[in-house]
C-alpha cells in the first residue's frame, strides 16, 4: 500500500507539474493570442486607414480629374480671352493711331487758330492806333473848324460893320466889301472841307 501510496503521490506531482505546465502554456497563449488580437486590432485599423486614404485618394483623384478638366475649359476660356483681349488690343492700337492723327490735327488746327488770333489782335491794335489817331485828328479838326467859324463871324460882323459905315455908293469903299466878300468866301471854302474832313473821319471810326 505505501508503494502505491508513493506511486500515487509521485503521479499526482507529475500530474500537478503538467497543470502547471499546461496552466503557464494557457498564459503564454492567452498572451499570444491578446498580442495577435493587438496586432490584428492594429492591422483592422490599419487596412481601415488604408481603405480610408484609398477612397479619399479616388475621391481626390476624381475630384483631380474634374478639376484637370476644369483648368483644361478655364485655360481654354483663357486663350479665347486673351486672343479677345489682342484683338481689342489691336483694334485699340488702331484707335489711337486714329485719335493721334486727330490731336495732330486738332494741335495743328489750334496753331494756326493762334496765329490768325495774334494776327488780329496785331490787326485789332493797330485799327486801335488808327481810331485813336483819327479821334486826335478829328479833335484837331474840330477845334480848326470852331477857329475858323469863329473868324467867319467876325469877318462877317465886320464886313457888316463897314458896310453900315461906309454906305454902299463909294467905290473904294466898293472894292473894299469885295475883298471882304472875297475873304469871307474863301473862309466858307475852308469851313466846308474842314466840316467835310471831319464827317468822313467819324464815319471811318464809326465802321
Amino acid at each position: 500500500m505505501q508503494v502505491v501510496i508513493t506511486e500515487r503521490e509521485s503521479d499526482l506531482k507529475d500530474m500537478k507539474a503538467l497543470v502547471d505546465m499546461l496552466e503557464l502554456n494557457i498564459t503564454r497563449e492567452q498572451n499570444s493570442k491578446h498580442k495577435l488580437q493587438n496586432q490584428l486590432d492594429q492591422l483592422t485599423n490599419t487596412a481601415d486607414d488604408r481603405q480610408a486614404i484609398i477612397t479619399q485618394l479616388k475621391e481626390e483623384l476624381s475630384q483631380s480629374g474634374e478639376e484637370k478638366t476644369n483648368v483644361h475649359n478655364v485655360l481654354l476660356s483663357t486663350q479665347n480671352d486673351l486672343l479677345e483681349a489682342q484683338n481689342e488690343l489691336v483694334k485699340t492700337r488702331s484707335k489711337l493711331g486714329q485719335s493721334s492723327k486727330l490731336v495732330e490735327e486738332h494741335v495743328a488746327s489750334i496753331s494756326q487758330l493762334q496765329t490768325n488770333l495774334e494776327e488780329k489782335d496785331e490787326f485789332t491794335n493797330q485799327v486801335q492806333q488808327e481810331t485813336e489817331k483819327a479821334k486826335e485828328t478829328i479833335e484837331e479838326l474840330k477845334n480848326e473848324l470852331e477857329t475858323m467859324k469863329a473868324e467867319l463871324n467876325d469877318k462877317m460882323k465886320e464886313l457888316d460893320d463897314y458896310q453900315t459905315l461906309i454906305g454902299d455908293s463909294q467905290s473904294s469903299s466898293q472894292f473894299v466889301m469885295n475883298e471882304k466878300e472875297l475873304q469871307i468866301s474863301e473862309m466858307k471854302f475852308k469851313v466846308g472841307k474842314l466840316q467835310t474832313d471831319l464827317d468822313i473821319k467819324s464815319s471811318e471810326i464809326s465802321d
